[in-house]
């Protein structure tokens, strides 16, 4: 495996699917990681543009290429009665290509945990959404790594993001949804 795409916080738009998932830049991903809030807008949040969880369902549901997805706040068990792909997981581990990898929604702060456990089982990224803004950074040989929001883009600068990682190249970078890289890190 090569390219994994990964997004967050779709929270319903069917435009920020297509976008994404039926970009240029994703056409050789081989498997997309989604850290939550699929198909629900949430009720503090704005209702995006493009919004039609039932057509999202529908989508996601025909998408052929493997999906891996952790439940967010904004998830339930109506949701999940609506799509194939299992959403209810708080967090799902991947060992791919020698790297270790957490995904879990962010809601729930794990810092401690994840800096509690022995080196050796140590993650080597660690991947959120929840707060709708992107970040990349390292931290004590651990890739922290939230791919901000599709849709409902929040932080100074607003802008809608999705990531994709090299695992062969070992690097990271966020993208807007025209695929102009935003950030990068190399680990």
């Amino acid at each position: 495996m090569s390219l994994i795409g990964i997004t967050s916080d779709i929270h319903g738009s069917k435009i920020a699917w297509d976008k994404i998932f039926y970009s240029l830049v994703a056409r050789d991903i081989d498997l997309w990681i989604i850290s939550g809030d699929i198909l629900y807008h949430g009720p503090k949040n704005p209702i995006p543009e493009g919004y039609s969880p039932k057509e999202l369902a529908s989508a996601i549901n025909e998408y052929e290429k493997p999906l891996v997805i952790v439940k967010g706040n904004c998830d339930s068990e109506v949701d999940q009665s609506l799509l194939k792909v299992p959403i209810m997981s708080p967090y799902s581990v991947l060992f791919i290509d020698g790297l270790k990898i957490l995904i879990h929604h962010g809601d729930k702060n794990l810092d401690n945990w994840i800096f509690s456990l022995e080196e050796n089982h140590r993650f080597d990224i660690v991947i959120s959404g929840h707060t709708h803004i992107p970040i990349l950074e390292k931290r004590d040989g651990i890739v922290f790594f939230n791919p901000g929001s599709p849709s409902i883009p929040l932080g100074e600068v607003k802008e809608k993001t999705f990531g994709i990682l090299d695992t062969a190249k070992r690097s990271i970078k966020i993208l807007n949804l025209e695929g102009k890289e935003i950030d990068s890190i190399t680990f």
